[in-house]
C-alpha cells in the first residue's frame, strides 16, 4: 500500500472535472464558485469514500487560490499559489488551515480553532474541517455552532465538516450548514476513469478486468486505483 502511494496521489482530484461521477455535488460547487461564492459553512454528507475529502479539498483551494477569477473559478494548482499545498498534500494542513477528526475534537481544540482567526490575513480566509464530525461529543458540536455565531460576520474563515452518519447529527447542527450529499460513482463512470489511467500508464487490462476491479471495490475511486496499480505491478 505505501509503495502505491505516489500512484494514487499523481490520480487525485485537482479540480471538479477529474472527479469521478458526484454531478449534483460538483454542480452545487460549481454554482457557489461562478455565481453564488464560497459559503461560510459546508456539510459534506455521503458514505465512506463518495468523495467527500477529495471536493472539500478543491472547494478549500478554491477559497484560498490567488488566480480564480470568473473565467477559471477552480483552483489553479500553480507552484507558487497557495492553493497548490491544499491539492498536493495527503491532508489538508499547514498555516491557515486546521484538518481534525471529530473522534479527537475537544471542547479547546475548538476554542482554539477560532482564536487562530484573530491572526488570519485579511484576504486569505482561514480553512477548517473537520472529518467526521457526528464522533465529536455533542458539547463539541454546540460549542462549533455558538463559535460560528460569534465569529461569523467579522473574520474570514470557511468551516467544512463531513459525516456519514447524518442521523446521528443534531437537526440544529446541521441547519447550520449547507449540505452537500456526494455518492460513489457508477460503474459506468469508474470503468471510463480506469480506462484513462490504463490509456496514460500503458496497462494491458481489458474492461473485464476493469469491471471486476471496480464491482469488487464497489466503485470506490482510491481502492480501484490501489487495486489497478497493484495489478499493474504483478505483469
Amino acid at each position: 500500500m505505501l509503495k502505491s502511494d505516489p500512484f494514487l496521489e499523481r490520480y487525485r482530484p485537482g479540480c471538479l472535472d477529474d472527479v469521478a461521477g458526484n454531478h449534483l455535488a460538483k454542480r452545487m460547487l460549481r454554482n457557489w464558485l461562478t455565481r453564488m461564492g464560497i459559503p461560510r459553512t459546508v456539510l459534506f454528507c455521503g458514505e465512506s469514500g463518495s468523495g467527500k475529502t477529495t471536493l472539500a479539498r478543491i472547494l478549500a483551494a478554491a477559497a484560498v487560490c490567488l488566480n480564480r477569477n470568473p473565467e477559471h473559478p477552480e483552483p489553479c494548482g500553480r507552484d507558487d499559489c497557495p492553493c497548490s499545498r491544499l491539492l498536493r498534500e495527503p491532508i489538508m494542513f499547514g498555516r491557515g488551515t486546521t484538518c481534525r477528526n471529530g473522534v479527537d475534537m475537544t471542547v479547546d481544540d475548538v476554542k482554539y480553532d477560532f482564536r487562530e482567526l484573530y491572526y488570519g490575513e485579511p484576504d486569505a480566509p482561514i480553512i477548517i474541517f473537520y472529518d467526521e464530525i457526528h464522533r465529536a461529543p455533542q458539547k463539541v458540536r454546540d460549542i462549533l455552532l455558538t463559535l460560528v455565531e460569534k465569529y461569523r460576520d467579522d473574520y474570514n474563515f470557511v468551516l467544512m465538516a463531513s459525516t456519514w452518519a447524518t442521523n446521528e447529527l443534531e437537526h440544529a447542527f446541521i441547519n447550520r450548514f449547507l449540505r452537500v450529499t456526494t455518492s460513489a460513482p457508477t460503474e459506468t463512470e469508474m470503468l471510463s476513469l480506469l480506462r484513462r489511467i490504463c490509456e496514460k500508464e500503458s496497462f494491458p487490462f481489458d474492461d473485464e478486468t476493469l469491471l471486476n476491479i471496480c464491482r469488487d471495490e464497489c466503485c470506490v475511486p482510491r481502492n480501484c486505483i490501489v487495486t489497478l496499480w497493484t495489478q499493474a505491478s504483478q505483469l
